[in-house]
């Protein structure tokens, strides 16, 4: 009796080690069956990666341009401002040949 539970025991034991044996293998095939997978996604993490450099090399261009834009506006106001201010120089010499003009002419006769 004792034998034939120990033989009973070890069947099972045998039986049980099988059985694991057999999860184990299936756990390795459903492992190596990712590999692929996970190179996929490595690969496309790598691209995005790329993509993302080539999205901030684009967005450190356009700001340079936007400044250089700004730069220029600036360049473009000032001188708008002497241009207006040049402008009121000349419209006050203009104002004030004529007012001598009206007034009784030039004290020196203009060259012949």
């Amino acid at each position: 009796m004792e034998m034939d539970k120990f033989k009973e025991q070890v069947t099972r034991s045998v039986a049980d080690t099988h059985g694991i044996s057999r999860q184990f293998g299936e756990i390795i095939l459903n492992v190596q069956a990712l590999i692929p997978q996970f190179e996929s996604v490595h690969e496309g993490m790598g691209s995005q990666s790329l993509g993302a450099r080539h999205i901030r090399d684009s967005m450190v261009a356009l700001t340079e341009g936007a400044r250089i834009s700004a730069d220029a506006l600036e360049e473009t106001r000032q001188a708008t401002r002497q241009l207006e201010s040049a402008i009121e120089v000349l419209q006050a010499e203009v104002s004030l040949f004529k007012v001598r003009e009206k007034i009784g002419g030039f004290s020196e006769k203009p060259p012949a």
